[in-house]
């Protein structure tokens, strides 16, 4: 019974932020004309921002613009709030679908005969926390296609949730900034802003190109 009401929420969250999106005319809209849209909703804004970021990987909509926009709009806090809420709730939404709809899948992986697939898994369970915040905070694996993966796992869901919202918080904040700071027209602010953004781009890419090249080390050792 559970399961079934997971599943009614989780399609009429889809839907009603696919009527969002696209029943407003803003599948297609400049971001000029989004920004304009957003305040005219007045006190609504940030709950159909947060409901159309939520759908937002479904549509393939960048999920940069959007959390850029956020800044132009409601400030640094408000905006990053929002993002968080809405980046989470896309996120759940493809974790929870690929553990309820890929139960077969799932189970077939448990099962496999390949040692390295059951050892990272049995791992994952149990430090998903860590490994959840390390894959937000480094991003090795694509975004949306890290969320499906995880829900095939055994990633216990409180470790997802919590590894999730606290690894995106630093990303999100940098760019909801910029947004903030285009918004002021302050060349400073946007300086700032943008040394913001690139140090949260440019990191996690170092840390990345660090662990590839200690990877090549060791494969070389073993093949030496």
């Amino acid at each position: 019974m559970k399961k079934t009401w997971r599943l009614i929420v989780l399609g009429g969250g889809i839907l009603v932020g696919l009527g969002a999106y696209f029943g407003t005319g803003l599948a297609h809209a400049p971001p000029e004309k989004l920004l304009s849209w957003f305040h005219s909703l007045g006190v609504w804004a940030g709950v159909v921002y947060i409901t159309i970021y939520a759908v937002a990987p479904v549509l393939l909509v960048p999920g940069s613009l959007l959390t850029v926009i956020a800044g132009a709009l409601f400030g640094p806090l408000l905006g990053t709030l929002y993002v968080i809420i809405g980046a989470n709730l896309g996120a759940l939404m493809a974790f929870l679908s690929a553990r309820y709809f890929g139960a077969d899948v799932k189970e077939k992986v448990e099962k496999t005969r390949f040692m390295n697939l059951q050892e990272a898994n049995k791992k994952i369970e149990r430090n998903g926390f860590l490994f959840v915040l390390f894959l937000r905070l480094v991003p090795l694996v694509p975004y949306n296609l890290l969320n499906y993966g995880l829900g095939l796992s055994r990633v216990r869901f409180r470790d997802y949730f919590l590894g999730s919202i606290i690894g995106m918080l630093p990303a999100t904040f940098a760019f909801v900034y910029f947004g903030d700071s285009l918004a002021s027209l302050d060349w400073r602010q946007i300086l700032f802003a943008s040394l913001l953004v690139a140090g949260t781009i440019t990191i996690p890419l170092g840390i990345k190109k660090h662990m590839g090249k200690k990877e090549q080390a060791l494969n070389a050792r073993e093949d030496s």
